[in-house]
């Protein structure tokens, strides 16, 4: 199975255009906004743009963005059809693209969630998920790679983003630029990064910094120094010495940042009224994807295969976003799928615990793809139900179920009383059971 997307990229030139008039702003830092604007694209692509409301914008990890959503209000007010998640998003590559950098591919379709006490409440993510710039190897392992399914060299090369801009102690702690050009982007932070001697210092606020000796007048975060170490280290030296692979390895994986993560939809549209039948049947479905173009692109497509209704000849009447209910509690899901092999059609049934539908589903597409080879397209989602705890039927998630559940730990250090303490020991201690 797969669908095809027709973008109108050209009733969005105006917007880029728009967007690039505003750039300049002499004053502030170097005289430039376009190095912030890509940092005002939250994970999952801004879907629902939720950084307008305060539980996300007062998260610490995005201070300063501010800035960068002041300057598109204008663009906004400007033009009102264009939603804020779009807006942002494509300043974001708007800025990369003004900057130098590669083209980035984007298309439209995002939503905004309207501001209700209810969609606050579950549409804005937790604060504390944002990357780390205090943190090292494995929390950016943990981040991209297991947490958002990135591979090493997209991280290595998603961090290339700090080739361009620079920190604030009132703002995010951190003092200093990461490069001599902070308006053009370009792969001069991996060649600064091999190449000159860093040294720990602190900034202005007291956290953990490191600057260039003897100069100091450059600075790296430790995020930024543990791509000197493995498994990083490789794809680091690769991007100091090819400009052209950084680039497009960039593009790639900002691309893929703009999209992550499914939204689920319930779509309802129908044939085009006609003299034979004036008040068509409504079809309904309830779908995961990325955003709305892709969701209504979906939509069409089930409908030809099951009611052959083709898009040319129908309508739709609504789309709207459907959010969990209750977004902090884990909850068990079963999905009932139908997938495309190499070998003919499958129908199957799984089970996941997780906090949300589109959780699950995100997994369930995880474990297709690792499991079965099965890629996005082949990969049909026929229904998705919560299961309550006595009707679970795998046993890898009936064994997560127990009351007292406890794990044992294969290790334990065994430490003696502070009075007997020594600071060495004439044999290695066993931690084993």
């Amino acid at each position: 199975m797969s669908t095809q997307v027709e973008l109108p990229h050209d009733k969005y030139a105006p917007v880029k255009d728009a967007i690039k008039s505003i750039l300049k702003r002499p004053g502030y830092d170097d005289d430039s906004i376009a190095p912030v604007l890509p940092n005002g694209c939250p994970v999952g692509g801004s879907n629902g743009a939720t950084m307008r409301f305060p539980l996300e914008a007062g998260d610490p990890a995005n201070a300063g963005l501010e800035v960068a959503r002041e300057a598109l209000e204008v663009i906004k007010k400007k033009f009102e059809w264009v939603s804020y998640a779009d807006l942002w998003t494509l300043a974001g590559v708007v800025g990369i693209e003004a900057m130098g950098g590669p083209t980035i591919p984007w298309q439209p379709g995002r939503k905004d969630v309207p501001p209700t006490e209810h969609n606050i409440a579950t549409a804005c993510p937790a604060n504390g998920l944002l990357p780390d710039a205090a943190q090292g190897v494995a929390h950016i392992l943990e981040l991209f790679c297991e947490r958002m399914g990135f591979t090493i060299r997209e991280c290595t090369a998603l961090v290339g983003a700090h080739s361009v801009g620079r920190c604030h102690s009132d703002r995010s702690g951190y003092e200093g630029a990461w490069t001599y050009t902070p308006t053009r982007f370009s792969n001069q932070f991996y060649k600064l990064l091999l190449n000159q001697d860093w040294k720990e210092t602190a900034s202005p606020k007291g956290l953990k910094q490191y600057t260039n000796a003897p100069d100091n007048d450059l600075m790296m975060l430790p995020a930024d120094m543990a791509l000197l170490e493995p498994p990083f280290r490789e794809f680091t030296e690769l991007y100091a010495k090819d400009k052209q692979a950084f680039f497009k390895d960039f593009a790639s994986a900002y691309g893929k940042l703009l999209e992550l993560g499914l939204h689920e939809y319930q779509v309802v549209g129908r044939k085009l009224p006609s003299e034979q039948e004036p008040v068509p049947k409504l079809y309904r479905m309830r779908l995961f994807a990325p955003n709305e173009v892709v969701a209504k692109s979906r939509f069409w497509y089930f409908l030809k295969k099951l009611r052959k209704v083709k898009k040319a000849a129908g309508e739709i009447v609504s789309i709207n976003e459907i959010f969990e209910k209750r977004p902090q509690q884990i909850k068990n899901f079963g999905i009932w799928l139908r997938y495309d092999s190499r070998s003919g059609t499958h129908n199957m049934y799984k089970e996941y615990r997780e906090l949300s539908r589109t959780d699950a589903v995100e997994s369930c597409y995880q474990d297709m793809a690792a499991r079965h080879r099965a890629r996005f397209s082949s990969v049909q989602i026929i229904r998705v139900a919560e299961v309550a705890n006595a009707d679970v039927r795998r046993p890898y998630i009936r064994q997560l179920l127990v009351k007292n559940i406890a794990f044992p730990l294969p290790h334990r250090v065994h430490k003696a009383p502070k009075n007997r303490r020594a600071l060495f020991l004439a044999k290695r201690p066993t931690t084993f059971y």
